[in-house]
């Protein structure tokens, strides 16, 4: 099972070299987030083994599973939609928070944080087409809102993140959400955030177009489908 994993983890990683030199990008300018929801703990420790670090999951107790099983010095992103009654669960467990979605939930984490006495790295959720089937903030306003939630305490907002739309809205769709992030993440590069350091993250792109998101910035990929 290894070979196989270790195969497809290669493949990976050199489509991901291959569309950072097309988009004129160093060769660590991006990385990967390995998605391992539902997958077990014998085969995590088979990638972990292979030198993956980072790993993602979308619910909270299975999380919470895994990081008592397997090696402490993994990075661990959630990736799914956080129910605010599970922020004490997650603040202090997880290194990233990639959905932030609401100011009642960025208000949460912060009173969290300020509660435990640490800061808590997040990314803003948006929903560049505003579908209705996915959460997110809505491109409209969005600098202002960014700017009111980066005065909240103990929340450190590290970039942006968002999810492809549909399949059946087509590719041009998926540009145009990759590449509206990235004109909203340079906005507040040169507003919110001008001068601040650790604002420079975009998390998107996943299995089936991470390669289109690298092409438009993305510097966190969460791939799952293509390693499983």
């Amino acid at each position: 099972m290894r070979r196989l994993l270790a195969d497809r983890l290669k493949a990976v990683q050199e489509r991901m070299r291959d569309a950072l030199v097309q988009a004129h990008r160093p060769e660590d300018s991006a990385r990967l987030v390995a998605v391992t929801k539902y997958q077990p703990i014998e085969l995590l420790l088979e990638l972990y083994a292979l030198g993956v670090r980072e790993m993602g999951e979308s619910r909270v107790a299975e999380a919470l599973v895994k990081m008592e099983l397997l090696p402490r010095d993994i990075s661990w992103h959630l990736i799914g939609t956080l129910q605010q009654n599970k922020v004490p669960k997650v603040v202090g467990n997880f290194s990233y928070i990639h959905s932030v979605d609401s100011m009642d939930l960025a208000r949460k984490l912060s009173a969290k944080g300020e509660e435990i006495k640490i800061d808590i790295p997040v990314f803003v959720q948006v929903n560049p087409l505003g579908e209705m089937t996915k959460h997110g903030f809505s491109c409209e306003g969005l600098v202002d809102l960014v700017g009111e939630m980066s005065l909240l305490p103990s929340l450190s907002i590290r970039g942006l993140m968002t999810m492809a739309p549909r399949l059946e809205l087509g590719e041009k769709a998926v540009h145009q959400t990759f590449g509206r992030l990235q004109e909203l993440f340079f906005d507040l590069q040169s507003t919110v955030f001008s001068g601040a350091s650790d604002f420079r993250e975009l998390s998107m792109g996943m299995s089936q177009d991470f390669e289109i998101a690298i092409r438009y910035g993305a510097t966190v990929i969460r791939v799952g489908s293509l390693l499983f």
